[in-house]
């Protein structure tokens, strides 16, 4: 069984799991969740409403676990949940935090507080390889961040990074090329070292 900080702590702990796509991000909060279920712990599992690539109710890895998730379309929402069910949360998580407001800063610290356990799992880093959303002040306030790597996909070293695909598709393309956040998957996006990433299209 894998270490789980918040299960050996007085005081509640906010976790960050981090890395780029492909590294197991999501994998690793499902496993942090189900050994909080197994201690009997009474937990609540967030996604955003953006991360439309599996059914509604469910965060999915790449690896196909599973686990169901309620979806929010803002952070104000997981406080509105999370108020409500404030005596029955004894840890939360938040998968893909990246897509969220600023304010989730806020929240995550009231919640932490209230002596409730976060983890949160997302991209350090946008395509570009700048802090995305507010994962810079997230990593800032975290009691632990897990750094999670990939397989780079030209060179088979170690990947920080994630490199944006070139699609064949015109008006998707001009639509990636203005906007910092597009949804996609493997066809979109590969894990890469700094050696092998550029921040344009490949």
């Amino acid at each position: 069984m894998e270490y789980n900080c918040f299960l050996h702590s007085k005081c509640a702990v906010v976790e960050v799991i981090c890395g780029p796509m492909f590294s197991g991000k999501t994998e690793k909060l499902i496993r942090r969740m189900m050994v909080a279920k197994i201690a009997c712990k009474k937990i609540l599992l967030f996604k955003p409403v953006i991360d439309n690539r599996c059914v509604a109710d469910k965060i999915i890895s790449h690896s196909k676990q599973s686990m169901f998730a309620k979806t929010v379309k803002s952070s104000k929402d997981i406080e509105n949940i999370c108020k409500k069910n404030m005596y029955d949360i004894d840890v939360i998580g938040i998968d893909e935090v990246q897509f969220f407001d600023f304010n989730i800063i806020n929240i995550i610290k009231k919640l932490s507080s209230m002596n409730i356990n976060i983890v949160a799992s997302g991209l350090d880093q946008d395509y570009l390889g700048n802090s995305f959303g507010p994962m810079g002040e997230l990593l800032a306030i975290a009691d632990k961040v897990s750094k999670q790597y990939a397989v780079c996909i030209s060179c088979g070293s170690t990947a920080t990074k994630t490199q944006r695909l070139v699609c064949k598709n015109y008006k998707e393309k001009k639509k990636r090329n203005t906007n910092n956040i597009f949804i996609g998957s493997k066809k979109n996006y590969e894990p890469r070292c700094k050696l092998c990433y550029n921040n344009k299209y490949d």
